[in-house]
């Protein structure tokens, strides 16, 4: 008696052990950690804000050198104040980060679907 409860015993076990060979160590599909359409669309927004962190700095150098320049030919030539100069660098540098994330996961979509077209041939 004791013999068959081992035989059923490991054929159990065998049987566990032939189910996780049919899975994928090297997937990293889990649950918890799916790309989901909320988390892509932070993902978006997070490279947005990213990029335009990144550009401030220089739209506001280039902006304000800009400014200070300007156009003296003019007599009663006043610079704008600093704080339209920044809140038109933040804007533009949002505008531009935009656009620039946009493109690239354009492009990026566009030679990943024609990089698997050409594997596949």
């Amino acid at each position: 008696m004791a013999l068959g409860s081992g035989c059923a015993q490991i054929n159990i076990r065998t049987a566990v052990l032939c189910g996780l060979d049919n899975m994928n160590v090297f997937t990293t599909d889990h649950p918890l950690s799916s790309d989901s359409t909320r988390s892509h669309a932070r993902n978006w927004l997070d490279s947005v804000l990213a990029v335009a962190l990144i550009l401030c700095p220089f739209l506001l150098g280039f902006i304000w050198l800009t400014n200070l320049i300007g156009n003296h030919d003019t007599t009663d030539y006043t610079p704008d104040p600093f704080w339209q100069v920044l809140v038109s660098a933040v804007v533009d540098s949002l505008v531009v980060a935009f656009v620039a994330v946009a493109l690239y996961r354009l492009i990026s979509c566009i030679c990943r679907e024609a990089w698997s077209g050409m594997r596949r041939r």
